[in-house]
């Protein structure tokens, strides 16, 4: 990874502060080709902190959008971190987490826009509840509706395993059954839940860094559950706070890579349910996943396009992200 461009220098003063834990919270931004949301996720940050000192840590994993030169020119107070390769979510996380000072560490995605006060609340919180060591906001789509991932259910491989037979595609109960098993608290109220989004999570860095932040087997999803599951583990006490609201556009990095993020996503669940629940569990979900879903997946596929209901494209998306399925194995 190359440091060029790398202007922590820049934010000495606040890396002192930190060290007398007068900066309130370190924001880490990862980000990957996504200039145009990335300035508007830190003129949020910036415009909605009040009173709170804030640290701001741009990962940029390799853009070729000109997001690391926006950040440079239009932002001198955000410490850069350029690499020259995409990192991943986790490590190029775990990266920023490193370069924190703050007492509150806080992961957000370059596709959000904080709205008003959401920042300072979450804060306020986190101060308020000693026995709290993670909070997430409530996340809002473009369309006003709100995002069951922001409180949800740890997955469990019964979950798992409904979703990869397309159960939940069932008309009329498939949807309740999956409320049922992952979504199914009140996102208009505040409480405590098991897993938030890692849209947008704040936590105590001591107790992030006591953890090791994200766990780096992780290719693409699933870190966030995992981070709450290993929090939850140590007997940290996670909270939904409806009351602090942030926009989440969604997906703007992994739909440059479709089928690439899609099989990076099925690894992932596999690495949670091994982690989580054993081998068992993650040897079947791979048998359910490459006899079950993949054939299904490229059928359907096919039979669009012979239907001229589906492009070309998108049948090689499906060929691509079966072949890449097949290929894998569960490690030990």
């Amino acid at each position: 990874m190359s440091l060029a461009g790398d202007r922590l220098n820049n934010s000495r003063d606040n890396r002192e502060a930190g060290r007398t834990g007068s900066v309130d919270v370190s924001v880490i931004i990862v980000s990957w080709n996504v200039r145009k949301l990335l300035r508007a996720c830190i003129q949020s940050v910036v415009s909605t902190r009040g009173n709170l000192t804030v640290q701001i840590v741009v990962v940029d994993n390799a853009s070729h959008d000109g997001s690391a030169e926006m950040v440079c020119n239009e932002f001198p107070e955000v410490a850069l971190v350029a690499s020259n390769a995409n990192l991943g979510f986790s490590r190029a996380n775990n990266i920023g987490l490193k370069r924190a000072d703050g007492r509150y560490v806080f992961f957000l995605n370059p596709d959000t826009v904080l709205h008003e006060e959401a920042l300072i609340r979450l804060i306020a919180f986190l101060d308020d509840h000693a026995d709290f060591d993670l909070v997430g906001p409530r996340l809002l789509s473009p369309d006003g509706d709100v995002q069951w991932v922001c409180a949800r259910r740890l997955p469990s491989p019964s979950l798992i395993l409904f979703q990869a037979l397309y159960l939940h595609r069932l008309p009329i109960i498939g949807g309740a059954l999956l409320n049922r098993m992952i979504a199914y608290y009140d996102l208009s109220e505040n409480q405590e839940v098991e897993a938030i989004s890692g849209a947008a999570m704040v936590g105590r860095r001591a107790v992030v860094d006591e953890i090791g932040g994200f766990d780096e087997a992780f290719l693409y999803t699933g870190e966030d559950v995992d981070l709450c599951l290993r929090l939850r583990e140590r007997g940290s006490k996670i909270f939904y706070l409806a009351d602090a609201a942030v926009l989440h556009f969604g997906a703007q990095s992994s739909v440059q890579a479709s089928a690439r993020s899609e099989a990076m996503g099925v690894f992932s669940t596999g690495t949670y349910l091994r982690r989580s629940h054993g081998r068992f569990h993650a040897v079947l979900y791979r048998t359910v996943v490459q006899l079950v879903q993949m054939p299904i997946l490229v059928v359907v596929g096919l039979m669009k396009a012979l239907l001229r209901r589906g492009s070309s494209a998108d049948v090689h998306r499906r060929l691509a992200f079966a072949k890449a399925v097949w290929r894998w194995r569960v490690s030990e």
